[in-house]
């Protein structure tokens, strides 16, 4: 098949999932999969602010497949603007014994978690998840 001929199947295929309607119905349904309840707790001194959410899997994510597989490991998002510290606890994909700590904090709280508490706090990354 032509590049060409590949482009237009590409689009044709596409073309349902890029209407207004399409993604409004994707945050409807997402606003509908959502856990609940979401724990969620500010905690805030006079200095720093944390906010520490405990997150729980997301039930449907062993039904989603995207066409290459079905979705292992969902992860959370914060923005760069974001001034407070946030933490946040999820179930690990690959073994109930485990957690997945999600941690936004300035570099030198990072560091030092990573020099005292490091036999407790590994870093994510693929061969975890088995990817």
């Amino acid at each position: 098949m032509s590049l060409s001929n590949v482009a237009t199947t590409v689009q044709e295929f596409l073309q349902p999932a890029t209407t207004k309607e399409h993604f409004l119905d994707i945050i409807d349904w997402v606003e509908e999969q959502k856990p609940r309840p979401l724990i969620l707790k500010a905690l805030v001194d006079g200095r720093m602010s944390f906010t520490v959410s405990a997150g729980q899997k997301f039930e449907t994510m062993d039904k989603i497949d995207f066409g290459w597989g079905k979705v292992t490991f969902g992860s959370c998002h914060v923005p760069k603007s974001r001034k407070d510290c946030f933490v946040m606890t999820m179930g690990s994909p690959t073994n109930d014994e485990d957690w997945v700590v999600y941690m936004h904090m300035p570099l030198m709280h990072m560091s030092f978690i990573e020099a005292h508490a490091s036999y407790m706090f590994k870093p994510l990354d693929t061969d975890y998840i088995e990817v």
